[in-house]
């Protein structure tokens, strides 16, 4: 399965589109979609991950199993009595350097042997005996191989792939707010959203944990809701996709921003779910009320 129609399939499982955004605005565009569901063989129909492997399948993490997509048929696993796979909610996908899958849960990682086909959940602890059980809410590699994970009301963990160590960092939350936290990799850390709080990064050279605050609009970040996506570019920006603020571009050395996308056209605040840049003028924002193209 060609790596191009990766954000097109992503796109058709996790919008619907309406009139007046973006369905016509992807007409004006010629782009068709394919629509994929449990008639196909699709395990669920809430798909909260996706990611495509080092072979080219596609897999899609639902709120009722973990689906392999060849092009033409699923292929589904599930919790089992005489399976080490105890969840069937998966969040985030990602393939280690040994071509093993890493599988957020609500119920921590597991690791998907794909040449023995065997799960098994990742049970190594923190030198003081924090485990990685809970609900997984962002899962990513770095450039080192390194997973970082993001695991609700324990914070942010560091698998060292190398030295087969796990490091957790303490993150603040907002007493009786969201505890959902999202991660995004840049060159020597890891930038940190938690819920309606500023932001931080992990400098993973000294371990240092740092708050971001931005210089022309201090508040903004306590009023952000929650971050789903974020993305980093060469010239220092960081791309957010938000609850309450939309699409909005960060300047993280002059420390200050930039709103893109945060209206409809009639008005209504969008809801950013994610984000991806398609080239480097055009920014695709997935959202609760369809699909935006922003041209920058």
């Amino acid at each position: 399965m060609r790596k191009g129609t990766r954000f097109l399939l992503f796109l058709s499982l996790l919008f619907l589109f309406n009139a007046e955004s973006g369905f016509l605005f992807c007409q004006s565009k010629s782009i068709s979609f394919r629509h994929y569901n449990i008639n196909d063989g699709l395990s669920q129909n809430t798909v909260r991950s996706i990611f495509q492997d080092k072979q080219g399948f596609m897999w899609f993490g639902t709120k009722d199993g973990l689906n392999r997509f060849d092009g033409s048929s699923f292929k589904v696993f599930k919790f089992s009595p005489d399976s080490e796979l105890q969840d069937n909610v998966f969040t985030r996908i990602v393939q280690d350097k040994n071509d093993n899958f890493w599988l957020g849960t609500e119920d921590g990682i597991y690791i998907y042997d794909p040449r023995a086909e065997r799960f098994e959940q990742f049970a190594l602890t923190t030198s003081d005996s924090i485990s990685l059980n809970g609900i997984v809410s962002d899962l990513l590699l770095d450039a080192d191989g390194d997973v970082w994970i993001a695991v609700e009301e324990k914070g942010v963990f560091r698998y060292d792939f190398n030295a087969g160590k796990l490091t957790n960092y303490t993150i603040p939350s907002l007493p009786g707010g969201m505890k959902m936290i999202t991660l995004c990799a840049e060159k020597d850390g890891v930038w940190v959203f938690p819920y309606n709080l500023p932001f931080l990064r992990i400098d993973k050279g000294t371990g240092r944990l740092s708050e971001f605050r931005l210089n022309d609009d201090p508040a903004l970040l306590h009023q952000l809701g929650e971050v789903w996506k974020a993305k980093t570019d060469e010239y220092n920006q960081l791309l957010i996709s938000s609850s309450t603020q939309g699409l909005i571009s960060i300047n993280t050395v002059s420390k200050t921003h930039r709103v893109l996308l945060n209206k409809d056209s009639s008005g209504n605040q969008i809801f950013a779910r994610c984000i991806e840049k398609i080239d480097p003028r055009t920014i695709w924002v997935g959202s609760e009320s369809g699909l935006y193209i922003y041209d920058t």
